[in-house]
């Protein structure tokens, strides 16, 4: 086994108003913190959200109407096999 590197994963979470914003937030945060990708050929350790950050909430303003969305960010470490 090889030593690992850090990988990140970014998940956008939109929705057409905020408290819709949060709760979606909240289910995908429940669903992937913690989850342990697979693949042929590496092991990754459980997803975890990196250190100090806290996810913004943000207004994209480039459709119509508004939409409030959500950078998730999140790391894993990743060995092969």
């Amino acid at each position: 086994r090889h030593e690992g590197i850090d990988i990140p994963v970014a998940v956008t979470v939109a929705a057409g108003d905020p408290d819709d914003l949060l709760a979606l937030v909240d289910r995908i945060d429940a669903a992937l913190h913690g989850w342990r990708p697979a693949g042929t050929g590496w092991l990754a350790g459980p997803l975890r959200r990196p250190p100090g950050y806290e996810a913004p909430v943000l207004v994209d303003d480039t459709v119509s109407p508004e939409r409030p969305y959500v950078p998730l960010q999140y790391v894993t470490t990743v060995h092969t096999t």
